[in-house]
């Protein structure tokens, strides 16, 4: 769970031990190794893989980040930290496969593409740009599709829409298309099935 204005913004990572009835036990706090720390996911290794906002106290600010960590019990080790060429990076989405993860950016609109090593090494393939800020991303079961909601004023009509995206063999990603800016610009957060 990521505390992202803890530490004076620096932001800790914490984990719980879950018991065998279900509940959790004590909380670990971990160090972020990023500014901010937002979304996260796990990939097939057991590796997390978190997106970072960046720093408030920089200029220019907010210049985002992806990290990975390795877990032992509670205690997340920190591994690599990319930048992602974003600002303000707050989602991830990873492959099935475990391959890749896609991150988007409230502020500079774009998404960025990661290829995940076996030892959690980050390797920006690039970005591309969205039809807006984002505020979620969400992979098909197959992870053929990606689908990134896009708000905060998209399109200037103070509304949201939805980007889609075909994801190819290698991480790379096509424009499909993108929804009506319908739906109400206070959405937040995209499920996919």
């Amino acid at each position: 769970m990521p505390e992202r204005t803890s530490n004076d913004f620096e932001g800790q990572l914490d984990t719980f031990a879950v018991e065998a009835n279900g509940t959790p036990g004590p909380v670990k706090a971990n160090a972020s190794n990023a500014f901010i720390p937002f979304g996260l996911a796990w990939d097939k290794r057991g590796q997390l893989i978190v997106a970072n906002a960046g720093s408030p106290f920089v200029t220019p600010a907010f210049q985002g980040s992806a990290s990975s960590y390795s877990l032992s019990g509670t205690t997340l080790t920190p591994l690599f930290n990319e930048s992602s060429e974003g600002i303000a990076t707050c989602w991830v989405s990873i492959t099935s496969n475990g391959k890749y993860a896609f991150m988007d950016s409230q502020k500079s609109n774009n998404l960025s593409r990661f290829e995940i090593g076996e030892g959690g090494q980050l390797t920006l393939l690039g970005t591309l740009p969205t039809s807006g800020p984002g505020a979620d991303t969400a992979l098909s079961s197959d992870s053929r599709y990606l689908y990134v909601l896009d708000v905060l004023n998209a399109n200037e009509h103070e509304e949201a829409l939805i980007d889609s995206y075909s994801v190819g063999p290698e991480g790379g990603l096509v424009h499909l298309a993108k929804t009506d800016p319908g739906i109400p610009d206070g959405a937040s957060g995209l499920a996919s099935n």
